[in-house]
């Protein structure tokens, strides 16, 4: 039941129009999406499937407090969520920062 709301959730949100984006490291979103889809594990402990991600750990996209890595590649370092999955994520999960994501127009 859980993994089915936070998938609608999820779904309802990243449809909102919203100018503002925010990065969130793709260790923590390929832990989210595993807890999500994987199936049974053969594991006898896991039987029931993945447990829920930790709270999300964004601090491996930085190199300073304020400053991103510059080696980061979009789509294998990091997503980019619109900010009211973001917000989602963040009540859900905790953790963080929050990197917001400028797009170029």
């Amino acid at each position: 039941m859980r993994k089915k709301k936070e998938k609608e959730a999820v779904s309802r949100f990243d449809g909102y129009k919203c100018k503002m984006f925010c990065m969130v490291a793709c260790e923590w979103v390929n832990s989210w999406t595993d807890f999500l889809y994987r199936k049974k594990e053969f594991n006898y402990y896991l039987s029931k499937g993945l447990p829920p991600p930790s709270q999300i750990r964004n601090t491996v996209l930085l190199e300073s407090q304020n400053k991103c890595r510059p080696d980061l590649k979009k789509g294998q370092d990091y997503k980019v969520v619109n900010l009211y999955v973001w917000t989602f994520f963040k009540e859900l999960y905790g953790g963080g920062p929050e990197i917001q994501y400028r797009t170029k127009f």
